[in-house]
């Protein structure tokens, strides 16, 4: 299986030391593709998600950064190619380095692509009051730097 992710910057072929910066709240469309070959006609779901890896190595999906699809496939007795595109919405997802997966349930296959997509972290409480309250300390000083100075003379 083949992924590309499509953003508002173009289209990123994702592969090994590919990293894809992205915001919170954005939507990330990641186009699929892969060949198959089956009997009759299926319909099986695909599920593309962002994921962590738990310390023991196996694949966490991000609830929050997941989408399940249905997919119609032909029958195909010889090997068929089929491409599609599913979107991944990125909520409330904290900010960080995720992988992508793409998993087609029917077949028990999937692509994992570890640490190709940076979700940047949403400013906190404490990024936008930190400057203010740096600001509010430095004019509490002055009176006290302009008494110790009239003390001394």
């Amino acid at each position: 299986m083949k992924l590309s992710v499509v953003t508002d910057s173009g289209v990123v072929e994702l592969g090994a030391g590919e990293k894809l910066f992205v915001s919170r709240g954005e939507t990330i469309r990641v186009l699929y593709s892969f060949e198959y070959r089956y009997p009759e006609p299926l319909g099986t779901q695909i599920k593309a998600a962002l994921f962590t890896r738990t310390w023991y190595g196996s694949v966490h999906p991000v609830g929050e950064a997941l989408n399940r699809k249905t997919i119609t496939l032909d029958a195909a007795p010889d090997w068929t190619g089929y491409s599609g595109e599913i979107d991944i919405a990125l909520g409330a997802i904290d900010g960080g380095v995720y992988g992508l997966m793409v998993e087609l349930a029917e077949f028990g296959e999937g692509v994992y692509e570890d640490n190709v997509i940076e979700v940047e972290a949403a400013p906190g409480i404490t990024d936008l009051i930190g400057p203010m309250l740096m600001i509010a300390m430095m004019a509490m000083m002055v009176p006290m730097a302009q008494g110790m100075a009239e003390g001394m003379e």
